[in-house]
């Protein structure tokens, strides 16, 4: 392992719990390797909180701690990446916290060559326990890069047998990849699956690691379960209109049609999260449904897939019902769905 090459650690903060925030900089600082920097970006939190980061941050050597007005967690991670010196750009949330061995681990594979991507594995707390995957590291190049792209936008593939999230958390980029991308600013959810899209048209090789060296924790205050159901149709919407955009660009065919396929989830995933709880008349979630069928990301779905394009029944029913604009059916579909599981 060559210990010259620095590795930056992206943190974004917003009204983070103090004692989360401690916990996740003391299992940066218990890195086994330490040639590494650390960039705090508050973006906006509460006076008292920011105070109390910039303590914790001050008896740190290696930290650079920087305010900026409340902007999103986009703003914060792209300032970050514009403000790193390293080699190397990891990403860490506040309320997480990483493995001692992460960066000595996945600095390992540096020996031989500089992969563009390193990518380790991931523990979702509380949910789940730490699996362990026997099988060894999966080198990808220009060849089987195809394969990573599949596997990091959720598409089946046959070279890489364990899981490759769309966050970007728990792994390496190379700061040089990032050059011409960045978080999409404006987008409140999933902006992490537009992140990676965008940096994978850059890589050209990478490892994946069956190791866990992030840990994930669920926790209730997050930006992720704060009112999201009742405003999921809102919150989605600035990432559908990005996410068909990059759809339109694709050149893979194999991936565009399954990418397709996806977005039919998409739709009932709306009519399910927004509106099946929703105290509101009948009349008016028939408009709610007809404006989703209306937008762009949907009405390029429909165009694009035929029956023959999907394999079960169920999906083959569900675009049935969105070809012919059976507003009160796509409805039914979901709340029998529901009932059932």
């Amino acid at each position: 392992m060559d210990k010259s090459i620095k590795v930056s650690i992206i943190i974004p903060l917003y009204n983070t719990p103090e004692a989360y925030f401690k916990r996740c900089i003391d299992s940066i600082s218990s890195q086994q390797y330490t040639n590494y920097e650390i960039i705090v970006i508050d973006d906006g939190s509460r006076n008292e909180l920011s105070a109390a980061y910039e303590k914790i941050c001050s008896s740190h050597k290696n930290i650079l701690f920087v305010t900026q007005e409340n902007s999103g967690v986009s703003s914060a991670r792209n300032r970050g990446i514009t403000l790193a010196t390293g080699y190397y750009i990891a990403f860490v949330d506040g309320d997480d916290t990483v493995a001692k061995s992460f960066l000595a681990e996945a600095l390992r594979y540096t020996i031989e060559e500089l992969p563009d991507l390193i990518i380790g594995q991931i523990q979702y707390i509380p949910n789940n326990k730490a699996v362990s995957y026997e099988c060894g590291e999966v080198y990808i190049n220009e060849d089987t890069i195809a394969d990573l792209k599949k596997a990091i936008l959720g598409i089946p593939q046959n070279h890489i047998n364990y899981p490759v999230l769309g966050s970007p958390c728990g792994r390496l980029y190379k700061k040089e990849i990032l050059k011409d991308v960045r978080f999409p600013e404006g987008v409140s959810h999933w902006e992490d699956q537009l992140f990676n899209r965008s940096a994978i048209e850059y890589v050209k090789c990478a490892v994946v690691a069956s190791q866990c060296w992030y840990n994930y924790y669920q926790n209730d205050f997050s930006a992720m379960h704060n009112n999201f159901n009742q405003n999921y149709i809102a919150n989605a919407r600035p990432f559908w209109a990005l996410w068909n955009e990059m759809n339109i660009k694709e050149t893979d065919i194999f991936i565009s049609k399954e990418l397709y396929k996806k977005n039919i989830n998409f739709f009932y995933a709306a009519i399910h999260l927004n509106l099946v709880y929703l105290q509101i008349p009948w009349s008016e979630k028939r408009n709610i449904i007809k404006k989703l069928s209306n937008e762009p990301i949907f009405l390029k779905t429909v165009n694009e897939l035929q029956y023959g394009d999907l394999d079960k029944v169920r999906d083959k029913i569900r675009l049935f019902g969105m070809k012919h604009k059976l507003y009160a059916f796509m409805y039914f579909m979901v709340k029998q769905k529901m009932r059932f599981e």
